[in-house]
């Protein structure tokens, strides 16, 4: 009896043992025959897809590296265990920056991305060159950061698909060649905390779903042709930090519902159709670092609020129509700006002498508009600015000669001397005879440094004057 026992046990035991075999012959079918590698094939697969369709690679990438994710990390890859005890692949860089050059023909695949189920973070930056590519619609939907920004050949549309992304904080698609509307489905993108879809050919109008996006802390869409207005929904976006709709076809006013964003500290909304007067509400934007509004026919006055931002680093307010003087108190309270651009509008009256009090200003442009009266800068401040300070094209501003010496800078925007008669030309030959040839031709080869945004156009307008008036100029070599 016991022996029949022992027999069944026995029989149990190895049935048991069989079963388990087979179990594993099974598992073996999807996973590497290394046991070191430990990786599905089927992403194994997807991963080679990946990198041979991007990058350069001999044709034997797939036998000479049989350990991906294990021993064989790339540059830019990184992998992790999951609970499966499988290595999975979490993170994917190609292009600029990389050490693996992307091919010639590099292409992104239509399907392999979306076999990769850990995949957290893939980057693409000036791979996608020269053969034309769409954005997959079978991405996966682990993904946390999409950024394929930079490639001249990547086409097309944005996908609607990306709006099934739930997990994703990071969409930059910036600088390529998609056309077509945003995708209003990219407004259900919840973690979304950074959206950049800057310099591309998009149109149509900013989806107002958009403005649901609660975590949302960077919004660029600055470089399109975009149409239409400003969303009164964009004042729903209470952790957004950047706003930048700068060149693109926006009309109609800028919301009072922009003053609701609290935690704004980037707001340019240049080079479009806006029209003023500016909201009263922006006032509320005590934190604004940045506040770039040229080329807009805004007209109206130079809102008083302004120096009330306190915070603010750059202030670029030209070619915007803008009439009246320019608040007394501006440089009072902006201790920190560096950069001011009021040139081309319909300034009057006075410069405020109080625009000097700011330390860390680096370039002040008050051009091309109708400033009167005398320049009220010292020649300490004069001598720190110097070729960054442009007044030029302001017929009725003048110096005082008799308390600051007469600048080879303000001499070439034509400022002359409080209560003069002379002629620019009479002036300009008197400052040549009392000065060398090489001091003047240093000076105005000076020009303005390309890094604040300007061209030539100073040093040809030196050049012209002085011709003008049957000067010679002589130009040393560097």
């Amino acid at each position: 009896m016991c022996a029949v026992h022992a027999g069944e046990l026995i029989l149990l035991w190895w049935l048991l043992f069989s079963h388990l075999a087979s179990c594993e012959q099974l598992a073996s079918q999807e996973v590497m025959a290394t046991p070191a590698a430990m990786m599905k094939a089927t992403e194994l697969d997807a991963l080679f897809q990946l990198i041979e369709s991007l990058l350069e690679v001999p044709t034997n990438f797939r036998a000479s590296h049989p350990r991906l994710c294990t021993q064989d990390l790339l540059q830019g890859m990184e992998c992790e265990r999951g609970g499966d005890k499988l290595m999975h692949v979490t993170r994917l860089q190609f292009g600029s920056g990389m050490r693996k050059r992307c091919k010639a023909a590099a292409t992104l695949p239509s399907d392999a991305i979306g076999q990769l189920p850990f995949l957290k973070t893939l980057l693409v930056s000036e791979c996608i060159m020269n053969q034309r590519s769409t954005i997959p619609t079978k991405l996966t939907s682990s993904l946390q950061e999409l950024s394929l920004r930079s490639n001249k050949a990547l086409v097309g549309s944005i996908p609607a698909e990306l709006g099934q992304l739930r997990n994703l904080q990071v969409l930059s698609l910036a600088q390529n060649d998609l056309r077509g509307d945003i995708p209003e489905v990219l407004g259900d993108l919840q973690m979304l905390e950074h959206l950049d879809l800057s310099y591309n050919m998009l149109s149509g109008k900013l989806p107002p779903m958009l403005g649901q996006l609660p975590r949302l802390s960077i919004l660029d869409f600055s470089g399109n042709a975009l149409q239409g207005s400003i969303p009164a929904s964009f004042s729903s976006l209470k952790s957004l930090q950047k706003l930048d709709l700068s060149s693109n076809q926006l009309k109609g006013t800028i919301p009072m519902e922009l003053g609701n964003l609290a935690n704004l500290q980037f707001l340019a909304l240049s080079q479009n159709g806006f029209v003023g007067p500016l909201p009263s509400s922006l006032e509320k934007l005590s934190n604004l670092q940045y506040f770039l509004l040229d080329s807009n026919p805004i007209h109206g006055s130079l809102p008083s609020y302004i120096s009330r931002w306190t915070q603010l680093r750059e202030l670029n307010l030209a070619n915007s129509y803008y009439a009246g003087p320019i608040p007394a108190d501006l440089g009072k309270t902006l201790f920190n700006v560096s950069v001011i651009n009021l040139s081309n509008n319909k300034l009057q009256g006075t410069i405020p002498p109080s625009l000097e009090n700011m330390q860390h200003i680096s370039y002040l442009n008050l051009s091309q508009n109708l400033l009167t009266g005398a320049v009220p800068f010292s020649e300490r401040f004069l001598q720190k600015l110097g070729n960054r300070l442009d007044l030029h094209g302001n017929p009725a501003l003048c110096i005082d000669a008799a308390s600051i010496s007469f600048s080879d800078a303000l001499l070439a925007q034509q400022i002359h001397p409080c209560g003069s008669n002379n002629k620019p030309g009479q002036l300009a030959a008197q400052h040549l005879h009392q000065g060398s040839p090489s001091t003047v031709s240093n000076s105005a080869r000076a020009g303005v440094p390309p890094s604040l945004g300007f061209t030539l156009t100073y040093s040809l307008r030196v050049l012209y004057f002085l011709l003008a008036y049957g000067l010679f100029l002589v130009f040393l070599p560097y």
